[in-house]
């Protein structure tokens, strides 16, 4: 455990999702009080500030994962924190055209369609 976590994540947070951060965490406290506070000490303090992967990398892998996954709420939030650290619509359009290679088209469409929000494609 890193002695400032939660500062550390809350640098990261304020990267990902810029100016919505104090909703995000706000509707993250209202399924459960303190869950913002979790999520930001232990998953972004702890974890996505690790040495050995940048943050674009640890975004495009995790979107990667939540497409493999089928979790489409998650992968749009994680898509927009994506692109709102440079990772570009091309570059995630061809990551989902190419995850169909090994987790199948079904699910590579469905999170295509899922970013259409984002991309009007």
């Amino acid at each position: 455990m890193k002695k400032n976590a939660y500062e550390e994540g809350m640098k990261i947070i304020d990267e990902l999702v810029g100016e919505g951060k104090d909703d995000y965490l706000s509707k993250l406290d209202s399924i459960y009080e303190g869950l913002g506070d979790t999520i930001v000490e232990h998953l972004f303090g702890n974890l996505y500030s690790r040495e050995g992967l940048d943050l674009r990398t640890r975004q495009l892998i995790t979107i990667a994962l939540l497409i493999s996954d089928g979790n489409n709420e998650q992968l749009l939030f994680h898509t927009q924190c994506a692109l709102n650290i440079g990772v570009t619509k091309q570059e995630i359009i061809e990551m989902m055209l190419q995850s169909a290679t090994v987790i199948g088209l079904p699910k590579a469409l469905s999170a295509l369609k899922t970013v259409n929000v984002l991309f009007n494609l």
